[in-house]
């Protein structure tokens, strides 16, 4: 029965929705999401939901807006972004960066070397863990680094 009030997405090159690594797989206006993109350069979006969440590949692309809670785990070189929503939660491979705004908890797991950005996040609720066991960075203005120098200039993992 729970199944029923859930949308699943699965990307993937076999999938008969089309959703396939490279091209966006939307999911909007459901009770929940539960994306599984083993592959690379998976692109999992989601709004509108009460939860969603994505387990991806490495260069996976999450977005995930006007949610309750937003979650992902994904592999080196992602990028996640999560807005306007109560609770973001991400654990991320290498090279990866995470943006919370406008959100209650900001809870950041870091595999390797990552960077945290929250804007609009009470500072004690933008979290970031190491792996190594560091405690991360503390950049100012909202920016948090594991296993990274500080960003200046747009240099660092979140260009743009």
């Amino acid at each position: 029965m729970l199944l029923g009030l859930l949308t699943f997405v699965q990307c993937g090159d076999d999938d008969d929705g089309g959703c396939s690594p490279g091209v966006p797989c939307h999911c909007s206006s459901a009770r929940g999401c539960i994306y599984d993109c083993p592959e690379s350069g998976c692109i999992p979006q989601c709004d509108n939901v009460d939860f969603c969440s994505a387990d991806c590949g490495g260069d996976c692309d999450y977005t995930c807006n006007n949610a309750q809670q937003c979650s992902v785990e994904c592999g080196g070189d992602c990028s996640v972004t999560c807005h306007d929503v109560s609770e973001c939660i991400a654990s991320v491979g290498p090279g990866s960066c995470v943006r919370c705004d406008r959100l209650s908890n900001c809870d950041v797991y870091c595999e390797g070397d990552c960077e945290v950005r929250c804007a609009n996040v009470p500072s004690s609720s933008c979290v970031a863990r190491c792996a190594s066991g560091d405690a991360p960075t503390d950049c100012g203005n909202g920016v948090l680094v594991c296993g990274a120098s500080c960003p200046s200039g747009g240099d660092g993992l979140c260009r743009g």
